[in-house]
């Protein structure tokens, strides 16, 4: 019983926070693309120091040849941005699909496999309603726990999100 109490909040906790795990494993596993990106951005920089020292009037050919490096380095990098931000997102997609297919699978075997209530209460604390009931505990099912813990894990979590 404690078992599934335990479970039903974890797979609540995991199903609210998965963006933020995939964003944490995106900014930590692809920083590799970063440096390349920060080589090319000092180039550019540095290359951009050294157009504005050189005259455009006594360095003609200089001047352009430096510029046609800068322009293509700009390329590349924008290049490089738009092929790592398509790879973060497909890598964020398949880590939440992986992650949400895990949390579907743990409630359905749960669901299947469980007939234990998980959670007991006492007629008497629910006297209006204990009309209804037959027996002397009202049970409360997996699916009930889930869906309340799933509230009350997002009410928390907003608490603390939204205070500006």
């Amino acid at each position: 019983m404690v078992f599934l109490l335990i479970l039903g909040i974890l797979i609540n906790i995991l199903r609210l926070f998965i963006p933020q795990i995939g964003n944490w494993i995106v900014k930590t596993f692809l920083q590799g693309n970063s440096a390349k990106m920060l080589s090319i951005k000092k180039d550019i920089k540095s290359g951009r120091k050294d157009l504005a020292s050189i005259s455009i009037v006594d360095e003609f050919a200089r001047h352009a040849r430096l510029s046609r490096k800068i322009s293509a380095l700009q390329n590349q990098l924008d290049k490089d941005t738009k092929e790592n931000a398509a790879k973060c997102i497909k890598i964020k997609f398949s880590i939440t699909f992986v992650f949400y297919i895990i949390v579907v699978l743990l409630c359905a075997v749960i669901f299947f496999k469980s007939s234990e209530p998980v959670v007991q209460i006492p007629h008497k604390w629910m006297l209006p309603l204990s009309y209804f009931g037959s027996g002397e505990y009202w049970s409360l099912g997996f699916t009930s726990w889930v869906a309340m813990s799933y509230m009350c894990i997002k009410q928390i979590q907003s608490a603390f999100t939204n205070t500006t």
